[in-house]
C-alpha cells in the first residue's frame, strides 16, 4: 500500500511535457535578467519533477513528497510571468491586487535570485532528511495484515454528522439566518471578517468533516463496503466549508486526499484518464467558486455580481493562475528588508494557536498572510500566505536557509513513524494531514497540527477500536527504528 513507485511512469511523463512546453514557449528576447529568470524557472520545475521521479522516494505518505508537489505547483502557475513578458504592474492588477505600499517595477534579476533560493532550500531538505532516514537502524517486526476487519465505523460517521449539524447551525446563529453573509467577506466586509474570527468553532466543524470523511472512505474500501452513500454527508461539508471562510483549498485537498487513499488500494485501477477528469472537474472548481466568492459584495445581487465577473477579460484566466501572480513571495523576497524581517515571529504561532487571541490580546502573532498584506499591500481584509521558503525569508533572510534543516529532520521523523506504525488507520490520518499542510506555510501547518492533535489523540483507542487483524497473518517487514 501507499508505494510511491506506481506513479513513476506518470511522473516521467510530466517531466518530459514539462520540459517540451517550456522548450516551445522559451522567450529568446528580452533584458538580460528576463532570460535569466527564464532559465532560473525551468530549471527549478525540472529539479523538482527529476526528485520525485529518482526513486529516493518509497511512500506517498513521505512528507517530502507532498512539499515538492505542492511547490511545483505553487510555482509553475507563474507560467505567464515568466514567459509571457507582460509588466509585473499590469499582471498585479489583473490579479485584484491595487496600490502595494512597494513600488511594483520589473524585478526580473530579484525572481530569479528566489528560485536560486528556493533550490538551495529544497536540496537542504532532501538532504537532512536522507540522513535522518539512513541513520535510522532497521529492524524486524510483524507486519500490518493484508486484510483487516474495520468495526465502529458507524460511530466516525455520526461523529461526521454531529460536528456537520453544529457547524451549520452555528453558521446561523451567528449570521442570523443569512447563510451565505460570510462569503462578503471576501469582497471586503469587515464585519463578516470579525464574526468569523469571533467564532472559530464554526470553521473547525466544518473543515473538521472533510478530514475525518476520507479517513471513513479508506475504512471502508478495506472492508470492501461501499463508501458512496457518504456523499450525502461530503457535499454538505463542502457547501459548509465553503460558504464559511470561501476557501477552495480544504474540498480540493480532501478530495485529493480521497484520491490517495483509494489509489493505495490493491484493486484500484489507475489511469491517466481519471487522473485527467479529476485534475479537470479540480480546475473548474478552482475558477468557478473563485468567481462566486467574489460575487458576493452583498448577499442581493449575487448573479448579477457574478454575471459581470465573467464578463471582464481573461476573468477566468485569472481565476486559475492568478492567485500565484499576486507575487507575494518575489515581493517579499525584493523589499523584506526594508519592510522589517520578522526574525521567527511567525512561527511563534506554533505554539500560540490553541490560545484564543480573545484572552491574549495583541500579545497574540499573526498568521504569516495577515504580516504580509498588511506590510507590504496595506490590507487587512484578505490573507496572501506565502510558501514555505518566502516566509523563511521574510523571518531571516537567507539565514532562513537553516530552517529547512529543522524541517527536514521533522519529515524524516514524520516518515519513520508512519513506516513503523502498523495502524493502516495512522497512516490514512498522515496522508489526509499532509495534504492539509499544504506548502507547510505556518499557516496551513498551524491548522494542520490542531486537526492532528484532535485525531492523533484518538489514535490508541482507534487501533484497537477499529482495527481488528487477522490473527492468521504473521508475515514480516523490515521497518524502520524510530
Amino acid at each position: 500500500m501507499f508505494e510511491f513507485e506506481k506513479y513513476q511512469k506518470l511522473l516521467t511523463l510530466l517531466l518530459y511535457t514539462v520540459a517540451i512546453f517550456f522548450l516551445f514557449n522559451f522567450q529568446f528576447e528580452g533584458s538580460f535578467e528576463y532570460i535569466v529568470c527564464e532559465i532560473a524557472f525551468v530549471a527549478y520545475c525540472l529539479y523538482i519533477l527529476a526528485i520525485l521521479r529518482s526513486g529516493i522516494f518509497k511512500h506517498i505518505y513521505e512528507p517530502p513528497v507532498f512539499f515538492l508537489l505542492f511547490s511545483f505547483i505553487y510555482e509553475v502557475l507563474k507560467f505567464p510571468y515568466y514567459f509571457k513578458y507582460s509588466p509585473v504592474s499590469s499582471i498585479v492588477k489583473a490579479s485584484g491586487l491595487f496600490r502595494p505600499i512597494f513600488p511594483i517595477s520589473d524585478y526580473y534579476g530579484n525572481s530569479a535570485l528566489l528560485l536560486l533560493y528556493q533550490v538551495i532550500c529544497l536540496t537542504v531538505l532532501i538532504y537532512v532528511y536522507q540522513l535522518i532516514k539512513k541513520q535510522a537502524k532497521p529492524i524486524k517486526i510483524k507486519a500490518t495484515p493484508e486484510h483487516v476487519y474495520i468495526s465502529r465505523e458507524g460511530t466516525i460517521t455520526v461523529i461526521c454528522i454531529f460536528f456537520l449539524v453544529v457547524g451549520f447551525i452555528g453558521l446561523y446563529s451567528i449570521t442570523g439566518g443569512n447563510l451565505l453573509f460570510l462569503l462578503t467577506r471576501r469582497a471586503g466586509n469587515e464585519e463578516a471578517g470579525k464574526i468569523l474570527k469571533d467564532n472559530p468553532l464554526v470553521s473547525f466543524s466544518a473543515s473538521f468533516v472533510l478530514i475525518l470523511i476520507p479517513i471513513l472512505i479508506g475504512f471502508k474500501s478495506i472492508s470492501n463496503k461501499s463508501w458512496k452513500p457518504l456523499i450525502a454527508i461530503y457535499i454538505p461539508a463542502m457547501v459548509l466549508s465553503y460558504i464559511v471562510s470561501g476557501g477552495r483549498g480544504p474540498m480540493i485537498y480532501s478530495i485529493a486526499s480521497v484520491f490517495i487513499i483509494l489509489s493505495s488500494q490493491k484493486d484500484f485501477s489507475f489511469s491517466i484518464v481519471k487522473l485527467s477528469v479529476i485534475g479537470g472537474v479540480i480546475i473548474l472548481l478552482f475558477s468557478f467558486l473563485g468567481l462566486v466568492r467574489r460575487s458576493f459584495t452583498d448577499t442581493t445581487n449575487i448573479f448579477e455580481n457574478f454575471q459581470s465577473r465573467t464578463e471582464v477579460e481573461d476573468q477566468w484566466y485569472y481565476e486559475l493562475s492568478g492567485y500565484q501572480l499576486q507575487f507575494r513571495d518575489e515581493m517579499v523576497f525584493a523589499n523584506a528588508d526594508r519592510a522589517g524581517y520578522l526574525l521567527g515571529n511567525s512561527y511563534l504561532n506554533l505554539l500560540f494557536f490553541p490560545i484564543p487571541r480573545s484572552v491574549l490580546g495583541d500579545s497574540k502573532p499573526q498568521f504569516i498572510d495577515f504580516e504580509v498584506c498588511t506590510k507590504f499591500w496595506g490590507r487587512d481584509d484578505v490573507g496572501l500566505p506565502l510558501n514555505a521558503m518566502g516566509e523563511a525569508y521574510f523571518n531571516f533572510g537567507w539565514f532562513g536557509i537553516l530552517v529547512f534543516v529543522i524541517l527536514g529532520f521533522i519529515m524524516a521523523k514524520i516518515t519513520l513513524v508512519l513506516s513503523g506504525s502498523r495502524s493502516i488507520v495512522v497512516k490514512y490520518a498522515g496522508v489526509v494531514l499532509l495534504f492539509y499542510a499544504e506548502t507547510w506555510c505556518t499557516t496551513y501547518l498551524v491548522y494542520m497540527l490542531m486537526f492532528a492533535i484532535v485525531i492523533l489523540i484518538a489514535i490508541p483507542w482507534v487501533k484497537e477500536s477499529f482495527l481488528i487483524p487477522n490473527e492468521d497473518t504473521t508475515d514480516e517487514l523490515h521497518l524502520i527504528d524510530t
